[in-house]
């Protein structure tokens, strides 16, 4: 089961999997307007928003095909395989348990036994075990099992492969897609496990991961700290919890002691300890009982996302001593998306980010992009940050994005970026900001029975945006009676009939935006702006369309959505009367040839801004 996350893009597969139906039903559900598309891409909004109805039985007739939270089929978490040598010898494994096995609780315990005994830490004789150790006894004394049960002796015979957590790994194996998904629960490659402890941990600290699972980022604790009275670890799972414990005897196997692992909700129940350093993999997008739900709004007043990954950001830097250090994985999406805001803004002001590095999607099954970020429990007035993004490198003030818009954590503008940005703000300049009107496109609630693709009586053109190109629009190839009254989303009629105004691609990983006097309707993802400041429309068309601003929005944004906020902080220089002209000219020939610009108008609004050559073969490059 894969993770569905609002602002991503997902394929009709990829729905397909998520709900557990065929690629032919998802097909189906969009002919239908069930599952609504904008410009043939399929919005996480979207899919959710479905989901939700099927499962509240707004949608009897699809629930029968789909549930997510009932999905029991099962998938091997292949990135905790660090050495592919045992990828067999797991498969044939499970094959055996997944044959045999009623009770996945049990299944573990006895495999846990047997890793013991692997590990000489106890021996097994007969339907007994004997060992020197009390901890030992003392644990599986609490399991309540019965070792002489025969129907389990076949899991004391397997020979389990040399990997750190080889029951973790069959555990997670044994769990159903649904569950994982629903606990929002995924395995960090060990790779940046480890990548993720050498850069901060000492021998000698104190380290804590408040979600542990069955114990990865605790056995990576234990590579470099010598005492495993300060290794600690919470998780709301039992069996995970388990395993952890073993897995933390069999790492200190010369000690004989009682881990500090227990099963407890750390979000709603951990409210002491401090900690040099944390680290871990939180859930995203985790679902809450109403209890838990009332907990975390007393616990955590400054999320109001209600995201679970924010609750542990909170927590984590709530446990940690001065100067001490918290790793946290996290989606992309938490340093851009206005939701995440209120935990931008909770960190920003009181802590020190030591590090973000860009990891791109590494999870199977979760298409989402994901970050590491280290914060440093440290109030620093000019804190700079080191970005590690793909092969490069470079440091940016940490104070430049606290006076950002929406607190942006801009990774993606380098020291050569922020120049050229900086340097097209330093220009005076006037904003769409409270100074424009602006008009969603129409949303009919059903597109099959309003919109024809040949003109007919009483119809007029209507357009998507897949017609709008850079400064003009294309050929109508929809065609609408347009009765307000009836369609589901209608802004007022005054704004679509304006004298002039522009029309833009709202769903775009770039800025597209075209003139419009004839006015026309837009459709779904086709949105309107019609400006009411005194500055020359054709202008603020010709710029928005440039190189320039492109790369002011993708290196600022990094959004597949044009949203009205991005567009109200672009920048309309105050130019000359001759540079006006200049600009509405070419744009002007644009529009009435129907063609692309070929450079001229680049090069021109390059040339009011002083941009030197190198800059603006940085921003062609990012626009190619």
């Amino acid at each position: 089961m894969i993770t569905i996350h609002n602002e991503s893009i997902y394929t009709t597969k990829q729905a397909a999997e998520f709900f557990g139906v065929s690629n032919a039903t998802i097909l189906n559900w969009i002919k239908t307007s069930h599952l609504v598309v904008h410009d043939k891409k399929i919005f996480g909004s979207e899919i959710l928003s479905l989901h939700d109805k099927i499962s509240s039985g707004e949608i009897q007739k699809l629930k029968k095909r789909a549930n997510k939270s009932g999905n029991k089929r099962t998938f091997s978490p292949d990135e905790y395989i660090h050495e592919k040598k045992h990828t067999k010898s797991f498969k044939q494994i499970l094959t055996g348990i997944e044959k045999n096995t009623q009770n996945v609780e049990l299944t573990i315990k006895f495999l846990l036994i047997n890793y013991l005994e692997k590990n000489g830490l106890l021996v097994i004789n007969e339907g007994s075990y004997s060992t020197n150790k009390k901890s030992i006894i003392d644990e599986i004394a609490s399991w309540n099992i019965d070792i002489s049960d025969v129907n389990h002796h076949y899991l004391l015979d397997i020979t389990l492969p040399d990997h750190h957590d080889p029951v973790g790994f069959i555990y997670q194996s044994l769990f159903s897609e649904g569950s994982k998904s629903k606990q929002g629960s995924y395995y960090t490659p060990l790779a940046i496990v480890q990548n993720m402890i050498k850069d901060s941990l000492h021998s000698t600290d104190k380290a804590l991961d408040p979600c542990c699972g069955t114990g990865q980022f605790l056995l990576a604790f234990a590579d470099t700290i010598t005492d495993p009275e300060n290794i600690y670890g919470y998780d709301i799972d039992p069996v995970a919890v388990l395993i952890a414990r073993i897995n933390i005897i069999v790492r200190f196997k010369e000690h004989d002691f009682s881990p500090h692992i227990f099963c407890i909700n750390s979000l709603c129940d951990l409210n002491s300890g401090t900690f040099d350093f944390i680290a871990t993999n939180p859930p995203w997008g985790s679902h809450f009982t109403k209890n838990e739900c009332k907990k975390l709004k007393s616990h955590y007043p400054m999320i109001l996302s209600g995201e679970s990954f924010s609750y542990f950001l909170v927590l984590c830097l709530s446990l940690l001593k001065e100067n001490g250090f918290v790793s946290l994985i996290l989606p992309e999406s938490f340093l851009h998306v206005k939701t995440h805001k209120d935990i931008r803004d909770f960190i920003i002001d009181d802590y020190s980010i030591h590090q973000i590095h860009d990891l791109g999607t590494v999870f199977k099954n979760v298409f989402t992009p994901v970050i590491r970020i280290d914060i440093q429990k440290k109030k620093e007035a000019d804190n700079c940050v080191t970005v590690l993004d793909g092969e490069s490198r470079f440091s940016t003030r940490q104070s430049d994005w606290k006076n950002s818009d929406q607190t942006i954590f801009s990774i993606h503008i380098t020291n050569d970026d922020k120049k050229i940005i900086d340097s097209v703000y330093s220009l005076k300049h006037l904003t769409l900001a409270h100074n424009a009107h602006w008009a969603l496109g129409i949303v009919t609630g059903n597109n099959r029975d309003f919109i024809r693709k040949e003109p007919f009586p009483g119809s007029e053109p209507i357009y998507t945006g897949k017609e709008i190109s850079h400064y003009y629009l294309n050929d109508p190839v929809n065609f609408i009676r347009f009765t307000p009254e009836i369609f589901q989303q209608v802004a007022p009629v005054s704004l679509y009939r304006s004298a002039e105004k522009i029309v833009y691609r709202f769903i775009s990983k770039d800025l597209v935006f075209a003139y419009d006097s004839n006015q026309v309707l837009p459709l779904n993802s086709a949105n309107c702006i019609i400006p009411h400041l005194n500055y020359p429309i054709k202008v603020i068309v010709g710029l928005f369309n440039s190189s320039l601003y492109n790369f002011l929005f993708k290196k600022q944004f990094s959004s597949i959505k044009v949203l009205r906020n991005h567009i109200e902080t672009l920048p309309l220089p105050l130019l000359s009367s001759e540079q006006y002209t200049a600009i509405s000219s070419l744009v002007n020939e644009l529009i009435e040839n129907k063609k692309n610009d070929d450079g001229t108008l680049d090069e021109f609004i390059f040339d009011c801004f002083g941009i030197t050559e190198n800059n603006r073969e940085i921003c062609r490059k990012l626009n190619r």
